[in-house]
């Protein structure tokens, strides 16, 4: 007796089914902890809610880890079919395994074939995993880790939506299949791969479980649904196409929509896509990692076309997709793990952050980039400790600036740590170096005008030394909002006044908006293309 007990609390208690060949679990309620004894292990960290099992767990200090088990019967050649829901990016910290089947048990560690969301993998993918259960009262119920990968998905299909069905067949002797759909886009198949190597024999008397990892503010973004256990002789359908159970509760903070429109494709022309401009990779004690990107066009751009890959170097990068949100013209927004310490840290409002699934920083050297669904290569970013000017007084705490917002370079002279005067960083706002890089000049054209970043004195000068330009210029404030927009033509009065006396002229065009401005001038002359000038207007 005391033997079936103790089996019992392994996950490995006799199911009884529901048809000789099926097995699906009894998901009703509206807001009910998943009863015992049917149900295990981490219940009060999940409701049952118009048939679906959604994660409510407590919000952890950290990262949290919860598991729900039950008992399954299994048919000789099972079909395991369910659909997952998510409210954040999977990545290596927000992940969820749903375990089909255990393969084998030694004393406390199980091994299961789990279906992956996440964790190791850019996308979906059938794997197999050793679970490992911990004594009843400690932090985490169980620990884990993946020992194979049987199918992976190649491309990137899953990673622009928030929901999918999954079918998974195996059969004695012939091996493994995995195929999704996606309930929010038509529900079509597509077969991700098979296996034919792994052939175990599964025992009958079964378990299934859930183990969904999350970060603090993550701990309600998993459902699961749809749960069924068949046998795949004989049948060819799709997973079950009917209505979709109900989303979990919303993340209180910004993410993607579920269904988001198609966003145009990225331009990749040099000052045209959203680019990278500053990096914090090594940050003090109290503060964090973050990663700040900018829209240099004067239109808004959507973040959902590019990925973000990090590394130590580009053969072991890790990528992350980016929520379905624009970003304004002209503005910035920075990516992070820990959005409320970074908006304390450095004043920023919540609408310039972004709370993301960020992978480590390397604190010496790494890479960063955006790539697009294909994988090219959109902008990129190195950084090494190396080429930190000697002297520094410091190393810990200063993030690498983009020095040219229009030149596509990811070496050291386009790449260098932020100025001292500005605290060694500026997220949200422009860059230290901004206003101080020369600007880069051809020397087949030295009477046109030059490109880049500048000055008031600068552009002033400019400007009296060749009065024959038509110009046209925008001031823009840090969130990518259009304050002031006028063409001049050939006679810029009234820019020219605003350069001469800043802050005599900026109450008269701003209003009462304070703090950092942009100035976005653009040259016009004959028989040559335009040139763009940005110049950091600060208004206290």
């Amino acid at each position: 007796m005391r033997l079936i007990t103790y089996i019992c609390l392994l996950l490995l208690v006799v199911g009884i089914p529901l048809g000789a060949q099926t097995w699906t679990p009894d998901l009703g309620g509206d807001g009910i902890v998943p009863p015992a004894p049917t149900w295990r292990l981490d219940r009060d960290h999940f409701l049952l809610r118009g048939g679906a099992i959604e994660l409510h767990a407590p919000r952890p200090a950290a990262r949290g880890l919860s598991v729900l088990s039950i008992a399954t019967t299994l048919p000789e050649d099972p079909r395991f079919e369910g659909r997952i829901r998510w409210q954040v990016q999977p990545s290596s910290v927000n992940c969820s395994y749903v375990l089909l089947c255990c393969l084998s048990q030694q004393g406390n560690t199980y091994d299961y074939v789990a279906l992956a969301v996440g964790g190791e993998h850019h996308g979906i993918a059938l794997v197999t995993l050793s679970l490992q259960l911990n004594p009843e009262g400690s932090a985490s119920r169980i620990k884990f880790r993946e020992t194979k990968t049987l199918i992976e998905e190649e491309g990137v299909a899953s990673t622009h939506v928030f929901s999918i069905d999954y079918r998974v067949d195996y059969r004695r002797g012939v091996g493994w299949r995995l195929v999704i759909s996606f309930p929010d886009k038509g529900g079509q198949p597509l077969e991700l791969g098979t296996n034919e190597e792994f052939l175990p024999s599964l025992p009958t008397k079964n378990s299934l479980a859930w183990v969904c990892q999350y970060s603090p503010k993550n701990n309600e973004a998993w459902q699961l649904s749809h749960l069924r256990i068949s046998s795949a002789l004989g049948q060819s359908t799709p997973p079950p196409s009917d209505d979709p159970a109900p989303d979990p509760s919303p993340d209180p903070q910004p993410h993607p929509h579920p269904q988001p429109d198609p966003a145009p494709p990225i331009d990749t022309n040099p000052g045209k896509h959203v680019l990278i401009s500053e990096v914090m990779a090594y940050p003090a004690k109290e503060g964090v990692e973050y990663i700040e990107l900018y829209n240099p066009t004067d239109e808004p751009l959507h973040l959902s076309p590019y990925r973000l890959v990090v590394g130590r170097d580009a053969e072991s990068v890790e990528v992350v997709s980016l929520p379905d949100v624009s970003l304004f013209a002209r503005s910035f927004v920075v990516l992070t793990s820990d959005r409320s310490t970074l908006m304390s840290l450095y004043g920023l409002p919540a609408q310039g952050v972004l709370e993301v699934s960020l992978p480590h920083l390397t604190d010496r050297a790494g890479v960063v980039g955006l790539i697009d669904a294909t994988g090219r290569t959109i902008d990129a970013c190195s950084y090494d400790k190396a080429r930190l000017p000697r002297g520094m007084k410091t190393k810990v705490g200063v993030a690498w600036e983009r020095v040219d917002p229009l030149r596509d370079d990811d070496g050291a002279t386009n790449w260098r740590p932020a100025r001292a005067t500005q605290g060694h960083a500026t997220p949200g706002r422009a860059n230290s170096l901004w206003s101080k890089e020369p600007r880069e000049q051809d020397p087949k054209a030295s009477d046109a005008p030059r490109g880049g970043s500048t000055t008031p004195s600068e552009l002033l000068q400019e400007l009296r030394a060749y009065s024959g330009y038509q110009v046209t210029w925008r001031i823009y404030d840090l969130m990518g909002q259009l304050v002031v927009q006028q063409n001049e033509g050939h006679h810029p009065t009234t820019l020219l006044s605003l350069l001469e006396h800043p802050e005599q002229h900026l109450e008269a065009l701003v209003g009462s908006r304070r703090g950092l401005l942009l100035l976005v001038v653009t040259l016009s002359a004959p028989e040559t293309l335009s040139e763009r000038r940005v110049v950091k207007l600060y208004r206290p």
